[in-house]
């Protein structure tokens, strides 16, 4: 078994495994069904480990030696065949019955039975603060989109077919979640059991969201500058230099917008060249309106928007996964095409901001908020989607 299991053990599978096997034939616990459990929550607890702060993916390397790699594999393997075969959800549902509970109970004693459902609960608190963990760490992404969207216009939103998602607040839907998570199923759980903090346990309020945003959008800033610094440190600081032109600069407004109207251009340029760009639209997106233009020398060229699509696609062929039976799956859809529309609509106003200049107030906040949905779309973007390519700067 993989030291992972080993050291972070399952309760409800160490306690089943130590029923006789008598005991184990009645209940209909079998090998595979306790495997899934193992791993599921050896994973959350490397997941929820607080005493190491380095990313998820390394501590779960660091906790399979080489000699073990093959176990993994057929333990992949095994977990992939319990889940397709329904095994998993057979069981489940028979645990939650109250004809089986009767019958478990008679079959082990009541302080047996107890024990049985003290560990199964003890498992339960693991994976739930593992979700809750997880849940939160989707809060920047989750005001990401919001920004993106409120970039867009009320007839934009309303071409988009899926575009009613686009109506929610993202980040109010996470707060509304998170409470759910913490009164339903985190309440019920022995939470001290676990590793969970103070901040673990105590749930988000609505509140708060308009606090919580401004500090996300500083992680999004953040997180945006890494993302784009992985393939150009000259792109990083015209992010940077966007930002510093608002604070210093007599004409920072202008100065602003001419640098993200720069940053957006090159970036496009710099990972596709348009011949790219437009072969790309005609072999994946032929029929897809206001992807190219034909300009005055009768040359086709693709608009800004064929260069965000093919961008967020890596210049690769579009997955299956983005196409219906009848074509484009409009809700596959939505988030590459949201991604293209805000960068399109970001540039042009930033353009037509970095020409008529007026040093006013209104025009400082349209331009913050324009940098605001820029970075948002671009940490989605390039988490989602993005060239796939060998980071090293190109050009810088």
């Amino acid at each position: 078994m993989l030291q992972m299991l080993d050291d972070q053990p399952s309760q409800f599978a160490v306690y089943i495994r130590g029923l006789d096997a008598g005991h184990r034939q009645a209940l209909q616990i079998d090998d595979s069904v306790l495997v899934v459990v193992e791993v599921a929550v050896a994973l959350c607890r490397q997941f929820c480990a607080s005493s190491d702060g380095r990313p998820w993916a390394d501590r779960l390397a660091d906790a399979i030696s080489n000699e073990q790699r093959d176990e993994l594999g057929r333990l992949a393997a095994d977990f992939t065949e319990v889940i397709q075969s329904g095994a998993l959800e057979q069981w489940q549902r028979r645990l939650r019955q109250a004809g089986f509970q009767g019958f478990a109970k008679r079959l082990l004693g009541a302080a047996e039975y107890r024990s049985a459902v003290d560990a199964l609960k003890a498992d339960g608190a693991v994976v739930a603060l593992a979700l809750r963990r997880l849940l939160r760490s989707l809060a920047p992404y989750a005001a990401a989109w919001t920004d993106m969207v409120s970039a867009m216009s009320p007839d934009q939103v309303r071409a988009l077919k899926g575009g009613d998602a686009l109506a929610a607040n993202g980040l109010h839907m996470l707060v509304q979640l998170d409470a759910f998570l913490g009164e339903k199923v985190l309440g019920p759980l022995p939470m001290e059991t676990t590793r969970a903090a103070a901040t673990d346990l105590a749930s988000w309020k609505e509140q708060d969201l308009e606090e919580m945003a401004r500090r996300l959008r500083l992680d999004v800033s953040s997180k945006s500058v890494d993302r784009v610094g992985r393939s150009s440190a000259t792109l990083v600081r015209k992010l940077r230099g966007a930002r510093a032109a608002l604070r210093l600069a007599d004409d920072g407004i202008s100065q602003a917008a001419n640098s993200l109207v720069e940053l957006l251009d090159r970036m496009m340029r710099e990972a596709f060249p348009p011949a790219q760009v437009l072969a790309w639209i005609q072999v994946n997106l032929p029929d897809e309106p206001d992807l190219t233009h034909t300009n005055k020398d009768g040359v086709d060229k693709p608009t800004k928007c064929g260069e965000a699509l093919c961008f967020f696609f890596g210049g690769a062929p579009i997955p299956e996964s983005y196409n219906a039976e009848n074509g484009q799956n409009p809700q596959a859809m939505l988030i590459p095409k949201v991604f293209a529309t805000v960068l399109r609509t970001a540039r042009n106003r930033l353009s037509k901001i970095k020409h008529t200049d007026a040093g006013t107030a209104e025009e400082r906040e349209a331009v913050v908020g324009l940098m605001t949905a820029v970075e948002a779309a671009l940490l989605l973007g390039l988490t989602v989607g993005g060239p796939r390519t060998a980071e090293a700067p190109p050009g810088a």
